[in-house]
């Protein structure tokens, strides 16, 4: 089973989130999501959410913590069956861009959450997070 990292920041100005790049062998092109991917090999959770979290947005992690872990069944998006682990981003530093495989990031408020076309994690953990 995959395992995958993915990092929730809030700041005043709302939740980072990232919009999928379009690519053949990815799930959810287009859709928004929270930064994160893969754990690698060999690689710790923690480790993952570091180096996916500067690859993704360009910021280093200074504190976290390991929030919840949701067990996703893939579907007819090419997604895979994923355990897929929710990082809380307390603080980290450096300018924010975006690289790899998002096309931009954005800082949303919670109120409009709802009118995005989240990934199936993101929507989950965010109307957990959001409660």
């Amino acid at each position: 089973m995959l395992q995958i990292v993915v990092g929730l920041f809030e700041t005043y100005d709302g939740i980072l989130l990232g919009k999928r790049k379009f690519r053949k062998s990815k799930p959810y092109c287009g859709y928004i999501d929270l930064p994160g991917g893969r754990v690698e090999p060999g690689e710790s959770l923690d480790e993952a959410i570091k180096r996916e979290w500067h690859e993704e947005t360009n910021l280093k992690i200074k504190i976290m913590s390991l929030v919840e872990k949701w067990d996703y069944t893939g579907n007819k998006r090419n997604a895979k069956d994923a355990q897929i682990h929710l990082y809380r981003i307390e603080e980290c530093e450096g300018e924010i861009s975006f690289t790899s495989d998002i096309s931009g990031l954005i800082f949303v408020p919670k109120q409009q959450m709802k009118d995005l076309k989240l990934t199936p994690w993101t929507r989950h953990f965010l109307r957990e997070y959001l409660k």
